[in-house]
């Protein structure tokens, strides 16, 4: 096989790279996209939500059953709506909206407490007491 046959294929394989390259790229950009990122968001407010019906969701949230479930199928939902949804059900707001970390929130911190020193959590634990004995003494003036 001559040179040029050599080149030849290496310039094909080149392409293919490329093509293949750029539809990555392509796929990342379309997953990146507002609309993906809304049916992967309505795609986690249905797994959190599980079983519970649309009107009990509802009636957590303070939405409309209508808009809950307009929110559950494919359009982005508002912000206020995302927020009451993950406290009341107890989700992680950075799952819901990223797909990182634990979905619901007592996972989270139950995470965060193990990840910490014996140090840390006493460190935190005297910063909290201080914060309730400042309140308790101002309620007390």
């Amino acid at each position: 096989m001559g040179p040029e046959a050599a080149g030849g294929v290496r310039s094909e394989s080149g392409r293919a790279r490329g093509l293949a390259l750029q539809r990555a790229e392509e796929d990342v950009r379309e997953a990146r996209s507002p609309q993906a990122t809304a049916r992967t968001i309505s795609n986690r407010l249905r797994r959190a939500g599980g079983t519970i019906p649309v009107s009990r969701i509802a009636a957590m949230t303070g939405f409309n059953a209508e808009t809950v479930r307009r929110y559950m199928r494919t359009n982005a939902a508002s912000v206020w709506f995302l927020h009451s949804f993950c406290r009341v059900m107890d989700v992680n707001m950075r799952w819901l909206l990223m797909g990182e970390g634990p979905m619901r929130t007592a996972t989270a911190r139950r995470d965060a407490i193990e990840a910490m020193s014996d140090r840390e959590i006493g460190k935190r634990f005297g910063e909290r007491l201080r914060q309730r004995e400042r309140a308790a003494e101002k309620g007390g003036d």
